[in-house]
C-alpha cells in the first residue's frame, strides 16, 4: 500500500453514503481530483481496496471502531 493512500484514508471516514448514486458521484469527483493531482488509477484501485478492507460492515463508511482499527494499522494511538 502506498503511504499517500493510507494517509488520505483518515479523511474518508467522515463520508456517509445515503444512496448508491451519492457514492458514485463522490467517487467520480475524487477520481477527477486525483487525476489532477497525479495519482494513478492503480493507486485509486488500491485506495478502494484498503477502504473496503476496513469497512467491515460494508456500510460505505468507517464507524468509530473501524476507523480506530485503521489508525492502529498505521501505528497511531487513537486513545491519546
Amino acid at each position: 500500500m502506498t503511504s499517500y493512500l493510507l494517509c488520505n484514508l483518515g479523511s474518508t471516514h467522515r463520508v456517509s453514503w445515503s444512496t448508491t448514486k451519492s457514492r458514485e458521484v463522490f467517487l467520480e469527483k475524487k477520481i477527477l481530483e486525483t487525476k489532477a493531482s497525479g495519482v494513478s488509477s492503480e493507486q485509486i484501485d488500491e485506495f478502494k481496496e484498503v477502504f473496503e478492507f476496513f469497512d467491515k460492515d460494508k456500510s460505505g463508511k468507517l464507524n468509530r471502531l473501524e476507523f480506530k482499527s485503521c489508525l492502529q494499522s498505521l501505528g497511531e494511538d487513537p486513545s491519546v
